[in-house]
């Protein structure tokens, strides 16, 4: 006869699936749209687990049981083998951590592993699935911070708070409602439901934000490579004809020459050399990304290109780190920079990029008169709309950290110094 304890079992046991999906999704590199095949395992994994769990109820057994297909869903999500071992462990760990601290409050010490449990906890096998979904939102909050997609304080203290309030009202009901089995199933799914959509409704908030982020760069990039391509194209029609007219200016010049009349021909090879400059392009690394970022900062800024001093050497064409992350880190430190040293009188900006051996090299110094903000170890904006200003810098130190990079800044004698290292990744 199924009593109260396996129903309850198998309704928590939903909440306790998600908690594994997002334990295992903390160790994804990026998030992505789950596959038919991931979705299906999953379901597979909640029949299996439980079916093993109802026959045979001996803690060895389903350790196995969530071992084997922690570890195979790690690889379907494509984790190398020993990544996917790994977090297998991880997971298990904080499983059975949880599980051993739960069932012992619940009165219930067990001899062995090896032989059936008997476990018969309603409220204690509640407890387990709330507590495991508890924990994986605490890793998955913690990734997110790292990524400084992280929900604000008072978000995440509602999300921490309601499932701890639910499990208090749940003991409220077992202790009053224990021999009616209607309540009991009725109050544990519609409280596990609330949880359920609870959690999911978090998962989408953040989701929410980190598109609106990827958006927001795209569209940068966007803008920045359709005015590097009209750079390019105006480059071109210069080149062509100042080509049309070259035999002209070959006359022209020897003629100037023959007159020996130095201070017009020096004049006339200065207006040449302005015909075929773009005084709109700073950056001719060769780089598409590169020279986009930079000609676009240049462009918006309104700084006179003169003030800017750029020297590149040895950039590839193409270089092994995500155009996104490049755009996030030469858009930020490069404005930052324009924005100094039009607050200075006659400011410049220096910029220096190396490359070599998949090592990347970016060095930009400029004026800076002002004061600096630090808090925390962490500079922050001086702008009055704090609320929409001073992620750039976090922002870009999450993309170098992709990278196993470093970001050194400093200030010193009126000059603000930002060095950057990155490494290539295959």
């Amino acid at each position: 006869m199924v009593g109260n304890y396996e129903i309850v079992a198998l309704i928590s046991g939903i909440l306790g699936m998600y908690a594994r999906y997002n334990f295992i999704q903390v160790f994804r590199e990026n998030k992505q749209e789950n596959s038919k095949f991931e979705i299906m395992a999953f379901g597979l994994f909640y029949l299996v687990s439980n079916t093993v769990y109802f026959i045979f109820d001996i803690p060895i057994v389903n350790l196995m049981v969530q071992i084997f297909f922690l570890a195979s869903i790690g690889l379907l999500m494509g984790f190398k083998l020993k990544k996917a071992l790994l977090a297998t462990s991880i997971i298990i760990v904080i499983i059975v951590a949880i599980e051993s601290v739960v069932v012992f409050l619940t009165g219930y010490v067990s001899g062995s592993a090896f032989i059936e449990a008997e476990y018969q906890s309603v409220i204690g096998i509640v407890a387990v699935n709330m507590t495991t979904l508890l924990a994986s939102k605490v890793f998955n909050n913690y990734k997110n911070v790292r990524k400084n997609n992280g929900l604000p304080m008072n978000y995440w203290i509602a999300v921490f708070v309601f499932p701890i309030m639910s499990l208090l009202l749940l003991i409220v009901i077992f202790g009053f409602s224990s021999e009616n089995k209607t309540i009991v199933i009725a109050s544990t799914m519609m409280i596990l439901t609330m949880n359920f959509i609870t959690f999911w409704l978090y998962d989408r908030l953040i989701w929410q934000y980190e598109k609106k982020l990827d958006e927001v760069v795209m569209e940068h990039m966007n803008i920045s490579y359709k005015k590097q391509l009209e750079i390019m194209r105006a480059s071109i029609l210069n080149t062509k004809s100042f080509q049309h007219d070259i035999k002209r200016h070959v006359i022209s010049i020897d003629t100037l020459l023959k007159e020996d009349r130095n201070d017009d021909l020096r004049d006339y090879i200065n207006e040449m050399k302005a015909n075929i400059e773009n005084s709109n392009t700073v950056s001719n690394t060769g780089n598409v990304i590169i020279d986009s970022i930079i000609n676009f900062e240049v462009n918006h800024s309104g700084v006179n290109p003169d003030d800017i001093s750029l020297k590149a050497v040895d950039i590839p064409i193409k270089i092994a780190i995500r155009d996104y992350d490049l755009t996030i880190v030469l858009s930020n430190i490069i404005s930052n920079a324009l924005t100094a040293i039009k607050k200075v009188e006659n400011g410049k900006a220096e910029i220096y990029f190396n490359y070599k051996k998949g090592i990347l090299l970016i060095w930009v110094e400029n004026d800076f008169y002002g004061e600096l903000i630090v808090e925390n170890d962490k500079m922050c904006t001086t702008y009055e709309d704090k609320e929409n200003h001073g992620y750039g810098i976090e922002n870009v130190k999450r993309a170098i950290k992709k990278y196993d990079g470093k970001l050194n800044m400093e200030y010193i004698n009126n000059k603000f110094k930002a060095d950057i290292v990155m490494y290539e990744k295959t």
